[in-house]
């Protein structure tokens, strides 16, 4: 009996680690397509059926796990499912579908975005963490190289973008430069993540393969900040896995910083927003130092409220009109999400770097805190290939620092007792 249960469990959790990277896989894929030329080739509406199979295998995965899990635990997934999804279709409804002057990442096919994030981290309950961050950055990975080498026939556009200070900037098939290198910090850091936990190759190559990308992607793309952040991890990584620094003394510290870290990058770009005033040199200093942005994020506070539930927000990035985009993820996420979601998504990834630096997973920690960072100009909090939202499950996991691959309890028609 007992051999039969195990049996079972494992039929059931290789059904559910099947449906699950399954609509991970073409969840990440629907951003790659939506995000670069991929789009105008093979048209919005296969982008549309990617996402709408990718939904329908995380409630299958969803419904699988509940019914592998104990009743109690079952229950809690099931009421926090309930009430995330609640406060994800409200803020939903209240943002329409902009009146952008081209497609992007985050507004086409808006209905599927916030909901389909929901979904994914409740159908992520029983996968491992450190082989979610290894699949979604082969994954990844691999839609790049797609989106390269059609860029590369010709099939989709590689425009290249001058700057006013004359810096060249190429798309590498992307609708904006940013996008490649934003895809690509999510591949190094989920790369880090998981080595720190198998370190199956020699550090060499890792950091060399992680540093050859990082630098040839700044080359063409110039995304200064990313590979700004992907140096500072790649010094982290060195420090605490290579050379092996005691870290323990400054735990108390680290923990004041895991509770303050996302809160205070909040409030500064909030109150950057509201007090920046574009006649003070140091502002224009600061200003230049972000590409603009915060003079874009000020004309966002000033032409729209923050509001309870959210909100339509019109931008403008093509090439007639003025240019409007907001690119830091906070001032992002308050304007079109709205307050109640935000707080909510605040807490949430507060919690999740406080218990990381709490479990000593150092990391973790530090992903979670250049992550906070890189938001200030770059609208990656709910960003769908930002897969450190998903740490949330091993986190709450008291007994381990890692999900379970296996359960507990499975189908309870095949009238298996979990006692």
């Amino acid at each position: 009996m007992e051999s039969d249960r195990i049996q079972t469990n494992n039929r059931c959790q290789l059904l559910y680690n099947f449906i699950f990277y399954s609509g991970y896989a073409l969840w990440i894929a629907g951003w790659h397509v939506s995000s670069s030329g991929l789009l105008n080739l093979f048209g919005a509406e296969v982008y549309s059926h990617i996402e709408l199979i990718a939904v329908n295998l995380f409630v299958a995965a969803i419904i699988l796990s509940v019914m592998m899990d104990s009743n109690k635990r079952s229950s809690k997934i099931l009421l926090f499912l309930s009430f995330a999804l609640v406060i994800a279709y409200i803020a939903q409804i209240n943002q329409e579908v902009p009146a952008v002057v081209c497609f992007d990442a985050d507004f086409l096919f808006v209905k599927y975005s916030l909901l389909g994030l929901v979904l994914l981290v409740f159908a992520s309950n029983k996968a491992k963490f450190t082989k979610i961050c290894m699949f979604g950055a082969l994954s990844s990975l691999l839609c790049m190289l797609v989106v390269l080498y059609f860029s590369n026939k010709g099939m989709i556009s590689n425009g290249i973008l001058e700057t006013l200070e004359g810096r060249q900037r190429h798309y590498l098939g992307y609708i904006y430069p940013t996008y490649s290198a934003l895809a690509l910090v999510n591949i190094i850091m989920s790369l880090f993540y998981y080595y720190s936990k198998f370190q199956k190759l020699s550090v060499r190559i890792v950091l060399a393969f992680c540093l050859v990308l990082c630098c040839v992607l700044y080359k063409l793309t110039d995304t200064r900040l990313a590979f700004l952040i992907v140096i500072m991890m790649t010094v982290i990584f060195i420090l605490i896995k290579v050379l092996r620094i005691d870290i323990v003394r400054i735990k108390p510290i680290l923990l004041m910083v895991g509770i303050s870290i996302f809160p205070g990058c909040a409030l500064f770009s909030v109150v950057s927003s509201y007090v920046y005033d574009g006649k003070s040199r140091v502002w224009q200093l600061i200003d230049r130092l972000v590409s603009g942005r915060l003079r874009l994020d000020q004309v966002a506070v000033d032409q729209y409220s923050i509001v309870p539930w959210g909100q339509r927000v019109d931008f403008n990035t093509g090439n007639s009109g003025e240019y409007f985009f907001i690119d830091n993820g906070y001032i992002y996420v308050l304007l079109l999400y709205g307050s109640v979601l935000f707080i909510a998504l605040m807490i949430l990834y507060t919690y999740i770097t406080y218990q990381a630096i709490k479990r000593e997973d150092y990391i973790l920690f530090a992903w979670l805190c250049l992550t906070a960072i890189f938001n200030i100009i770059q609208h990656n909090l709910l960003g769908t290939i930002q897969s450190t939202y998903l740490a949330i499950w091993i986190l709450l996991d008291k007994n381990s620092s890692e999900t379970t691959e296996g359960s507990s309890n499975c189908l309870k028609s095949n009238g298996i007792d979990s006692q």
